[in-house]
Formats: C-alpha cells, structure tokens, sequence
C-alpha cells in the first residue's frame, strides 16, 4: 500500500440547513440557513498526516430563529450575522476552539430588551463539560425604561455555572455603569448588580430625561449629582425584588406642570442630599417600596420659602404613592408674611396630590402655631382647618407689623378659626386669642393731630394718651373677616396707665377693621372706654 499524506484540503461553500440544536444548558430552534466557506488559507491543514487546523468562515440567515438558555428565550434576528470557526488541534488533548460571531440582533421578550449589533468571541476546548470564555458587545441595548446603551462585556460559561461583568453606556448623557452577574446551573440560582458612575445632571443636554423616558410625567428639569445601583437575585421560582439605592446630591427639581394642583404652580425643590432606596417586583415596579431620606432641603412657592427641610418618607407604594402614617420632616425657616422656624409636619400621603395632614407646627412671632387632622384630597385644600395658637409674643407682633411707635410686651394664646375658599382666600371665623398673663402695649402715634383736633375731640386724645404706656392686667384679641381684604380685630384690654389719673384702672376695648397699620395710625376711630371717661 502507498502511504498517503495531506497538507491541506481546501473546499469550495457548504451549505447546511439547521432546525435544532441542543447544548447542554441552551437549545437553538430554525430554521437556519448556514453558508460555510473556506477561512484563511485553507478549510484543513494537517502535520505529518494529522489534521492539525480547521479555519471556516460562516454566513447565516433565518426567518425565525430563537434561542433559549438559563430559562429565557431570545428571538434572532440574522440577516447581517457573519462569523468564523477556528479549530486547532494540539499533540495531546483536547482541540481548541474559537468561535466568533458578529451581526446580530436579538429580543428577548422576558426582559423587553432589544439588543442590535451584538458581537460574540467564545473560546474553549472541543471536550465535554468543557468551559468557554466569552467576549461580547452589543452597539445598541435597548429598553423602555432608558435611553439607549452600548455594551460590552465578559465571561466565563461551563456546564455547571456561568458568569458575566461589563460596561454600560449612554453617548447622549455620557452615563457609565458597570454590571455583573452569575447563575449555577443545577439551581438556577443567580444573582445580579448594576452601579452607576456619579453623573452630573447639569452638563447632559436633555437633562434627565436623555437618561431615562420614565420621567417625564413627573419631573420637568432636575440638576445635581446623581448615582444609583441595584441588585437582585433568582432562582427557578423566578426573580425576585430588585433593590435599588440612590442619591441625588446639589440638587434642584421643578415638577411636572401636570402633576401639580393649580395652587402649587410655580413650585421648586432643591435639596443638599436626597437618598433613596427601593424595593421593585419585577413584574409591577411601580407596586413596590421604597423610603426617601432628605437633608438641606428647600421649598419656594411663589414668595414663600422653607429652607433646612430634613427627614425621612416611607412609601408602601410607588405609584400611585402611598406611605404609612407618621411621616416626618423638619423645617428649619420658613420665610413668608410671618417668618417662622423649627417647624415639623407629620403627616401620610394618599397618592399624587392626597395628603393627611396629621400635625403642622411651626415656632414664630415668639410663640408656637399648630394644625392638626387636615386632609388635601386630590390637590383641593380642606375647606375649614384651626391654627392654634401657644405663647406668641405681642412685640414679634408688633415688630413683623413695623408700625411706627408701635412697642408691645406680653404673649397670646388661642384658637383661629380659618375657612379656605376658592383662589386661595382665607377667611378667619371667631379667632380668639387672649394674654397669658401681664402685658404692655405702648403707641406714640407719629401722625397725632394736636389736642381737641381730632374729629373725637377730647375722648380720642385720652385713649391716645392711655395707649403712650398701657399696662394690661388682661387682653383679649377677637378676629373676623378676610385675612386677605378686611379683618375685624377687636382688643378688649383691661390695665392703667401710671402717668394718667395715678394709675386709675381703665377697661378700654378697640374695634379695628381692615390692615391693623393703618387702622391704628387713623387713630383709632370706633372705640369704647370705661373706668376715665368723666373722671375727674
């Protein structure tokens, strides 16, 4: 016999059509068209007669093709996927072999991810139960909850388990992520996590919105630092909760125009910090948990302003949000009409534009003024609520009126009625307040005509001179009318003035209607004095 001995085969295109395939862990349904064609410089190459090198390249298409592997299906989409075979046979051992492939686009329904441009490089041995590394990357990944990514990754896939890490990112808003994964294969047991670069906001044209879709509904602009992560975990009975962690940090938010009732237009957030955590079920991400912790913040509505906001939410619910009862946050200036300070509201949200008001306090004019059991249902105010009223003091009263030759001493307590109507009008209903205590109430009226000029004669240059220096024994202050318009105040105040009449006890009640500055300034016009009129 002659021996025979080859160097190289070389063969003209294969063409194979494939309906299935299974690999241990992963099964592949066709049809598949396959177009194979010499790679290299030959199909074959053998050493000494033995076959040494397998070098093919690869074409295929299919209408329909789909791949299922770790549980989760994908559906191929092959009409650009190119790739080659390499097949080197070493002396002793098994081959090994290199597998790449590039084109193709897939989806996976499971995850509602479409994936364009995928690439693929395995390399392993040609053995049973033998391991692959993997090298991957995709041009786009694309899913409705974000806008889309480059990835590329790594790995590791035996029978036994399989393993993955890699980068994601976005051109637009420059976001880089990095994320890992793993499962056993016995078990289907695995695990997931994602981490955010800090990424600030301020730079991204399209704000946050070039980040992710899911916004918009909410929010109109934010700016800061933002990062987040999340990681979960599965098993076979399926995937359980992802758990999410952020922070927001130098932060600015104006909400959506649409999320917000008419009387909150115009409103703006800023916090120092704002962390969040979340708990999201896979199937329902908006059902899940979650809990808000702020520092530093701050709110401004129109001319109103309260800075220093810290605290802590809980939500039972994402959205439409719901929390528990109790909630609580801090505030430690609030700038309105009447500056305050250390104020703490608890309450409990009951969705978008719901919430129960439990108590609202705030320290200011010297005192403490509280509401409680309030209730703003779908962005429409209670109509009637009482502020109380502990401690506050007549000369932070009289100094937020800033009426000249007004001084006042003494502090106030009570109840204020207050009706709340259509386009923010305010009415007070009954408001009692009365002093706690001994007082002063001292006015030197810069405006007062000369004695016996006044339209009152003699009876309002008395009252005038009793008020230069008014010690009150007791005051009580009755409140009616339109807190924006009108308001009927009422002072009933019993006391003396030393420098009159040697101190003679005097019962002196004012009616003052309208801005109190500029009642008392017309000199108090409509008033009743007993204890000095006609004495002599």
């Amino acid at each position: 016999m002659i021996p025979l001995r080859l160097k190289k085969i070389n063969a003209e295109k294969i063409r194979l059509k494939l309906d299935r395939a299974d690999v241990e862990g992963a099964s592949f349904d066709g049809p598949l068209a396959l177009e194979v064609v010499p790679g290299g410089s030959g199909t074959i190459t053998f050493t000494e007669g033995v076959a040494t090198k397998l070098d093919m390249k690869y074409r295929m298409t299919s209408p329909s093709a789909s791949a299922r592997f770790g549980g989760r299906m994908a559906v191929l989409r092959t009409a650009r996927v190119t790739g080659g075979v390499t097949v080197t046979v070493p002396p002793a051992g098994p081959p090994d072999v290199r597998l790449t492939l590039a084109g193709l686009d897939a989806h996976l329904p499971d995850l509602d991810i479409e994936a364009e441009g995928l690439s693929l490089t395995a390399t392993g041995q040609g053995a049973a139960n033998a391991a692959w590394n993997l090298q991957a990357a995709a041009k786009t990944l694309r899913h409705t909850a974000a806008a889309p990514f480059a990835v590329t990754a790594k790995g590791r896939w035996s029978p036994r388990k399989w393993d993955v890490e890699g980068t994601l990112r976005q051109d637009r808003s420059g976001l880089i992520a990095s994320f890992a994964a793993n499962e056993t294969t016995r078990t289907k047991a695995g695990s997931g996590r994602v981490d955010m670069v800090p990424l600030n906001l301020a730079g991204i044209d399209g704000g946050v919105h070039a980040i992710t879709p899911l916004l918009t509904p909410f929010i109109k602009s934010i700016t800061g630092t933002v990062q987040a992560s999340a990681i979960t975990e599965w098993d076979k009975t399926g995937l359980r909760p992802i758990q999410v962690t952020g922070s927001l940090r130098g932060a600015g938010i104006t909400p959506a125009p649409a999320l917000l009732p008419p009387a909150a237009k115009g409103f703006v957030a800023g916090f120092s910090s704002l962390a969040a955590e979340f708990s999201l079920p896979p199937g329902d991400p908006a059902a899940g948990t979650g809990t808000f912790a702020v520092t530093g913040g701050n709110l401004q509505l129109g001319p109103t302003q309260a800075t220093g906001i810290s605290g802590r939410v809980q939500l039972e619910h994402l959205w439409p949000p719901v929390s528990p009862p109790g909630q609580e946050v801090v505030i430690e200036q609030v700038v309105a009409a009447l500056p305050a300070a250390d104020g703490r509201l608890r309450f409990q949200i009951l969705g978008p534009s719901s919430i129960k008001v439990e108590r609202a306090e705030l320290a200011g004019i010297g005192g403490r003024i509280w509401a409680e059991d309030m209730a703003i249902r779908d962005g429409v105010p209670p109509e009637r609520m009482t502020l109380h009223v502990d401690g506050v003091g007549l000369g932070d009263l009289a100094a937020q009126m800033n009426i000249p030759g007004l001084k006042a001493e003494g502090k106030l307590s009570g109840r204020i009625p207050v009706k709340l109507g259509e386009g923010g009008t305010v009415a007070i209903r009954g408001g009692l307040l009365t002093s706690q205590g001994k007082g002063l109430l001292a006015f030197k009226s810069p405006t007062r005509p000369m004695p016996g000029q006044a339209p009152e004669g003699g009876r309002i240059d008395m009252v005038l001179d009793i008020l230069e220096d008014l010690r009150f024994d007791g005051m009580t202050l009755t409140l009616d009318g339109d807190a924006q318009k009108d308001v009927q105040i009422q002072a009933h105040v019993q006391g003396r003035n030393p420098k009159i009449q040697e101190g003679r006890p005097v019962d002196l009640t004012v009616n003052l209607t309208g801005n109190i500055g500029q009642a008392i300034q017309a000199e108090l016009r409509n008033f009743d004095i007993r204890g000095l009129a006609g004495a002599k």
